[in-house]
């Protein structure tokens, strides 16, 4: 019991990890909510900041939802 709530606490704070977010403000400065369609998807990053910075917001997503299985497996 104590390992599926662990698994689920481990998911929801990888998924809680504004990736867009901290992607864009590091390489652009601004706020990636505040531009574009206001999501922090990859695409948004991407028309945001450029698309080297949506392909590695794309990657660091698909990456930490990888963590949060595996992590989840091993558990």
């Amino acid at each position: 019991m104590i390992e599926f709530f662990s698994a689920g606490v481990l998911g929801y704070l990888l998924g809680a990890v504004p990736t867009g977010v901290l992607v864009c403000r590091a390489l652009r400065g601004a706020d990636v909510r505040q531009q574009g369609s206001g999501h922090t998807g990859g695409l948004n990053v991407s028309r945001s900041a450029g698309i080297w910075a949506g392909a590695l917001t794309a990657v660091v997503d698909v990456l930490l939802g990888v963590a949060a299985v595996a992590g989840a497996t091993l558990m």
